[in-house]
């Protein structure tokens, strides 16, 4: 019951800290994340597209995490925030 408020109060929080643009990149990194997590969890089939997708998609986060450190865009304590809410156990329900 407390989950879905956590959630909330964790990416509200991380969001007063660092900027909404690595929010909701982090965000449509949810559905890249399931698939790796159905791999590792329950052994499922993965399909190599889905796996170059992933690692784009994560290195292209972070390099914008990376680069907007330096204009003051963001902060590492703000992200980690919206990557806590962002987990999936913590968002699915």
């Amino acid at each position: 019951m407390l989950e879905p408020g956590l959630v909330t109060f964790v990416t509200t929080v991380g969001l007063t800290m660092t900027s909404p643009v690595n929010s909701a990149v982090f965000w449509s990194l949810t559905p890249l994340i399931m698939p790796v997590l159905g791999r590792l969890v329950l052994g499922e089939r993965i399909e190599p597209v889905v796996v170059a997708g992933a690692l784009l998609a994560t290195l292209g986060t972070g390099l914008l995490v990376w680069s907007q450190g330096g204009h003051g865009g963001g902060s590492p304590l703000g992200d980690a925030l919206l990557l806590l809410g962002c987990w999936p156990p913590a968002s699915a329900a």
